[in-house]
């Protein structure tokens, strides 16, 4: 389904290094690098999710009120 999203996606954008094959590629670049640090931070307890499947104003209205409440490890000062 994502790669189908991403290469409606790319015929809307004009990208021409938005194929399947190099989407898939992503994922899988993805997965075993970036994707990795999903568990460490559930595991911890730090990872605010967000539902990025929606227009751009509203994952960023959705993370900023997500991280209105969270503390920086370090200084105790909100994201805010």
């Amino acid at each position: 389904m994502l790669t189908r999203r991403l290469l409606d996606r790319a015929g809307q954008s004009g990208r021409s290094d938005d194929k399947a094959d190099v989407i898939r590629h992503r994922l899988q670049v993805f997965a075993e690098t970036t994707g990795l640090l999903v568990p460490y931070y559930t595991e911890r307890g730090i990872l605010v999710a967000v539902d990025a499947d929606q227009p751009p104003d509203s994952v960023t209205a959705d993370i900023q009120a997500r991280l209105s409440g969270v503390a920086y490890l370090s200084g105790g000062t909100s994201y805010d």
